[in-house]
Parts: C-alpha cells; structure tokens; sequence
C-alpha cells in the first residue's frame, strides 16, 4: 500500500534525487527536508498511484500544503493549495497524482478524506493508497 513518491532537487522537478513508496499523505517537514538528497527550502514532490474508493459515492477531499500544492483523480485537475472538494467516484481504483512544491519556510502536505455517509474529515488509511493497479 503507499503512493510512488518521486523527491527532486529543485522547486519545479528538475532533477531526480529519491524514490521511495509513501504510505501516508500526512507530511510535516517544518523547515527540514524530507531526504538528505535534497536542500531544505529547494525540493518538489510528485506522488502517484491510486486511491481505492472502498465503496461507490462522493467523497471530500482537503488539501493543506505550503508551499505550493496541486492534486489530480482520474487524470482529471481537482484542487490546488489549501482547498476541499467533492468528487463522486465509483469503486475501485481511480488514478491519483498529487505534485507539491517548496520555496522556502515551513514545508508541509496532508490530504485528508471523508467517505460517503461519514461526518467528517480523517487521515486516508494506506490500504486506500497503491502505488500499482495490482
């Protein structure tokens, strides 16, 4: 379970530095950096795979980044920065992209969810996170 995690060296991907499987959309790096491949203040993430909707319905979603954050479904642009939104999916695996870009100062990334028929926002479970459609 884990989206494929692509860190670069440089705010606007430019060059490869590490590649890794991320489990959790839940990144607080407050001034550090998430590898020591990459500077602190100068990295951009892009995570890929797909989000497994457990059931059929419409599910929010809420982005909270700094700096700059953007995330595709189903290869369609949902929301960029520090946003929620509801999308109706159908269940299953649905392609997901999430590209986030760091300039300097405080560093952070959390996409929450919240399923059909569920009062509130929570932290999306790594069993709704694959990096592969297997």
């Amino acid at each position: 379970s884990g989206l494929r995690a692509q860190l670069f060296a440089g705010s606007n991907f430019e060059r490869p530095a590490h590649e890794d499987v991320h489990a959790r959309l839940e990144h607080r790096w407050g001034r550090g950096a998430p590898h020591r491949t990459v500077e602190a203040d100068a990295f951009s993430i892009r995570w890929t795979g797909y989000f497994l909707a457990p059931r059929s319905g419409t599910y929010r979603l809420k982005l909270s980044a700094d700096d700059a954050a953007s995330v595709w479904l189903n290869d369609r642009f949902l929301l960029r920065g520090n946003a929620e939104v509801g999308v109706t999916l159908v269940a299953g695996l649905n392609p997901l992209r999430i590209e986030l870009s760091e300039t300097g100062g405080d560093a952070h990334l959390d996409l929450q969810w919240q399923p059909p028929d569920t009062a509130e926002y929570r932290a999306i479970p790594p069993e709704a996170l694959a990096h592969d459609a297997e």
